[in-house]
């Protein structure tokens, strides 16, 4: 659920502010303007979309045994932590986390 806020933020976040944007020319906003943001976006978004599709890869196509796929799910949840770890502060401008628990 954080991992798809973070990506729901910067998508809306970008969007708007793309939109917005005197520039006329899109390439001069994407390739000029708004290049890191834009950049960052589509980092958090694949960050998101592959714990999505490795999740239900995991669930799709469980394997046989039981004990491999609650490790696997367990290696995923570390990944989703690990990319949470390495960048929350825009969780909480987003609302994410509920007052005082920062």
């Amino acid at each position: 659920m954080a991992l798809a806020t973070r990506s729901a933020f910067f998508i809306r976040e970008v969007g708007t502010r793309f939109a917005e944007s005197e520039e006329k020319s899109d390439k001069i906003k994407q390739n000029e303007i708004f290049a890191i943001e834009v950049q960052k976006m589509a980092k958090q978004h694949m960050f998101y979309v592959i714990f999505m599709f490795s999740r239900k890869r995991i669930e799709q196509n469980a394997p046989k045994d039981a004990n491999l796929k609650e490790h696997l799910t367990n290696l995923l949840k570390v990944y989703a932590l690990k990319q949470l770890k390495n960048d929350s502060t825009d969780l909480f401008e987003t609302g994410f986390f509920g007052k005082g628990s920062g």
